[in-house]
């Protein structure tokens, strides 16, 4: 996980957004949102892992697609 920016404008249900690039296990990177979050432990460099969620529907159609999220300690 490299930088990240908050949206504070973006409509969203949890604001602000944030958004992340990730670098991915065994290579390649994302540019996507963070979810499951507190915004005030978001930092560079903390680890975080990627999941699966519906991001909209309509028309009968459901649109998933990927966002991260920090990975939690039990």
């Amino acid at each position: 996980y490299s930088p990240f920016s908050m949206d504070e404008r973006a409509v969203e249900v949890d604001p602000p957004r944030v958004w992340a690039i990730n670098d991915l296990d065994g290579g390649g990177r994302i540019y996507c949102t963070m979810t499951d979050r507190d915004t005030e432990q978001v930092e560079i460099g903390m680890q975080v892992e990627m999941t699966f969620r519906k991001i909209h529907e309509g028309a009968g159609l459901h649109n998933y697609f990927w966002k991260c999220r920090p990975i939690r300690v039990s």
